[in-house]
């Protein structure tokens, strides 16, 4: 007789995330997107300063917003990764249930 392993086991939860896992390709793509952000968003509102145009001061604020969503993405996907424990037993990344056919 085998026993299966559960995705829960105790040893699971006491090992912490790795920090040290070579970026993705997602992760590069989200950090190229955030610098060309901070960018257009200084370029934008550099323009603002010379022209005091309100349509460019909204489009700086909008590339800032652009670059906290960003963040968030980073934030999101790095917690994602972390292994199962009691509380998640299938992990922290996103979990579907099975579909009834």
């Amino acid at each position: 007789m085998t026993s299966v392993a559960s995705p829960a086991h105790p040893s699971s939860a006491a090992s912490p995330p790795s920090s040290a896992a070579p970026p993705s390709s997602q992760r590069v793509a989200v950090l190229t997107a955030l610098v060309a952000n901070l960018i257009v968003a200084g370029a934008k509102l550099g323009a603002f300063a010379i022209t005091t145009s309100s349509a460019l001061l909204a489009e700086a604020l909008h590339s800032f917003a652009d670059t906290a969503n960003e963040v968030l993405l980073l934030v999101g996907a790095r917690r994602a990764t972390r292994p199962a424990d009691l509380r998640h037993p299938f992990g922290h990344a996103r979990y579907e249930p099975p579909r009834e056919r």
